[in-house]
């Protein structure tokens, strides 16, 4: 099923802004996961406390494989494939199903020297047009539409970094994603503009590495935009340990706007990172 903003009457195509945001960890790998490895794997798993949903299965959950690879000097190369579980117990009946997501191929670009750098990627129309698709659109906002059926998505954005020799740290990441629905009709956009934004906070002491922060997903083309409709915030909180390879972490997140609240209390998530190095 279509996401129901791309039925309105089409408007103009803004891959302008797709442009100005690329030209100059990734928009697949977990977002709040400061400082991985250079070259490395992980496995990011996101459990949704659906809200008025008790009889939802515990394997109700969104998975996501990723990797990052280094390219060349500055460059990486980062992958990910995601996949949706959701299912429902009942009394009489129940259900189950599974999506595939819109996997993700893109580069991470930092120029030397500085604290910035640049993801730049695509999202390849490939998500399973089933109920299994819900649990991964609910429960990470950061990927947004990545459970969208007959949707490529084009991905920039622009990360800035500071830190401190206390261990504390500083991120924002902004950006813009193009969504392109594959499958519109003459009555239908054909594009729509996400733009996307994060704040991050976090410190390291030790092996540990403890952050938080608030991110969020406005939608540019709507029409009459209404905050609470039309865009999705939330707080998360994260930890981390580092033991040399491997980098076991836990997370939380909790929905900010009324609407995402309707679906979900909060999500919480398990992730492993693996160094290849």
């Amino acid at each position: 099923m279509m996401p129901s903003f791309f039925r309105r009457p089409a408007c103009p195509c803004v891959f302008g802004l797709f442009l100005v945001f690329c030209a100059g960890p990734s928009a697949a790998q977990p977002v709040w996961l400061e400082g991985g490895p250079d070259r490395g794997v992980s496995l990011e798993i996101l459990k949704p406390d659906f809200a008025g949903a008790d009889d939802a299965t515990f394997a109700s959950m969104g998975y996501y494989l990723s990797g990052r690879f280094p390219v060349r000097a500055g460059t990486h190369l980062v992958v990910e494939l995601p996949v949706s579980h959701f299912g429902v117990e009942g009394r009489f009946s129940s259900r189950s199903e599974t999506a595939l997501g819109n996997p993700y191929l893109g580069f991470e670009i930092a120029p030397p020297g500085l604290p910035l750098w640049v993801e730049a990627g695509l999202r390849a129309p490939f998500a399973t047009d089933n109920g299994g698709g819900f649990t991964g659109a609910v429960a990470d906002i950061d990927r947004f539409g990545t459970f969208f059926p007959d949707v490529a998505a084009l991905i920039g954005m622009l990360n800035y970094r500071y830190r401190r020799s206390s261990g504390f740290g500083l991120r924002l990441r902004g950006g813009a994603s193009v969504l392109v629905n594959t499958d519109a009709t003459e009555l239908e956009d054909s594009e729509e503009v996400a733009l996307h934004y994060l704040i991050q906070v976090w410190n390291r002491t030790g092996r540990y590495r403890l952050g938080g922060g608030v991110s969020g997903v406005v939608l540019a083309t709507a029409e009459a935009f209404a905050f609470g409709k039309d865009s999705f915030h939330h707080v998360v909180l994260t930890g981390v340990l580092v033991l040399n390879r491997l980098q076991p972490g836990l997370s939380i997140q909790v929905p900010l706007d009324r609407d995402l609240r309707e679906s979900v209390n909060a999500v919480f998530g398990v992730n492993l990172t693996v160094a290849l190095d």
